[in-house]
């Protein structure tokens, strides 16, 4: 979703643009905008994001609760539209890349993992209730729940896999495989 035409006065950080998810896009109360229909000069009243796809292009958002998703290029999109490509990344595995997953992972590694989680959960919970929401409004929509109990479990220890080369069985240590004098197949 994209404004079909600047309006003179609007910036971005007024309509709560700075961010890169809108919770509720459908209530007139937390956020909607004016829309100037493209090629005129009059703008009609102030619409929510499902009221802008019907009268935009004729669509009714099947899920217009679901958030919306800021993509880059000030452009919008309900989450209804939007899809997990399976493609490679180009330059997914570059060095500079490859370390800073690896410089993640070492910074927040074990209990600070869960102090990042804490950290992260405390700056969602008051940006929410900077617009009268707490999680428990966002979690209830895709019916999710909070639980500060670990989640108890029965573990299995699976047998280990044989793989024969050739016929001849590979011995497993520790997680790995010993193909010394393991002749493979022609």
């Amino acid at each position: 979703m994209r404004t079909e035409k600047p309006i003179k006065g609007r910036n971005e950080d007024s309509m709560g643009m700075h961010k890169s998810i809108i919770w509720d896009p459908s209530d007139p109360k937390q956020y909607s905008f004016p829309y100037v229909p493209y090629g005129t000069e009059e703008t009609s009243s102030n619409l929510t994001v499902p009221q802008y796809f019907m009268q935009r292009y004729g669509l009714r958002l099947q899920y217009p609760r679901m958030p919306l998703v800021y993509v880059g290029n000030a452009e919008w999109f309900p989450m209804e539209f939007l899809f997990q490509g399976y493609a490679k990344m180009k330059g997914a595995n570059s060095p500079g890349q490859v370390s800073a997953v690896l410089d993640y992972f070492d910074h927040f590694g074990g209990s600070s993992s869960v102090d990042n989680i804490k950290r992260l959960l405390q700056e969602a919970s008051s940006s929410l209730k900077r617009v009268g929401l707490n999680m428990t409004h966002v979690l209830d929509q895709f019916n999710l729940r909070v639980s500060n109990d670990p989640i108890e479990v029965t573990a299995k220890v699976l047998s280990q896999p044989i793989i024969k080369f050739s016929g001849q069985p590979s011995n497993i240590y520790n997680g790995s495989w010993n193909l010394r004098g393991v002749k493979f197949s022609e």
